[in-house]
């Protein structure tokens, strides 16, 4: 008995050790999903800058957004490079802007940091 506690002890530990790249390529999906959904509300995920540049694009000319934005976007990943620590991560997609993914101490997990302009054929 105390031999199968400790063994569920220890595979509950192990769980919660993931795969950092993973992870940041969850929320790098995440934040793709909801900028084709136009849902903004994800600042636990991303940094405001982000978010409000497609809020932006959405709000001067919703049909624009949803032509080439929404009705466009492929959120499948195409590459996971880590970028100078083992807590950063440039994220590629199908067909949208690449996004560095930090990790942020404060919320303790992973969120999209910044967009690299011109890395999609969107427009």
């Amino acid at each position: 008995m105390k031999k199968l506690l400790l063994i569920s002890v220890l595979a509950t530990a192990l769980t919660g050790c993931g795969d950092p790249a993973g992870d940041a390529k969850s929320v790098a999906v995440q934040f793709c999903d909801n900028i084709a959904e136009a849902n903004f509300k994800m600042k636990d995920i991303a940094n405001p800058d982000v978010i409000n540049a497609f809020q932006g694009l959405h709000k001067m000319n919703m049909d624009m957004y949803k032509h080439n934005i929404s009705n466009k976007i492929n959120c499948s990943v195409t590459n996971v490079e880590e970028v100078n620590t083992e807590k950063s991560y440039k994220v590629s997609y199908e067909n949208m802007n690449t996004v560095l993914v930090n990790f942020d101490e404060d919320s303790d997990s992973f969120k999209v940091q910044r967009q690299y302009q011109m890395t999609s054929n969107l427009f």
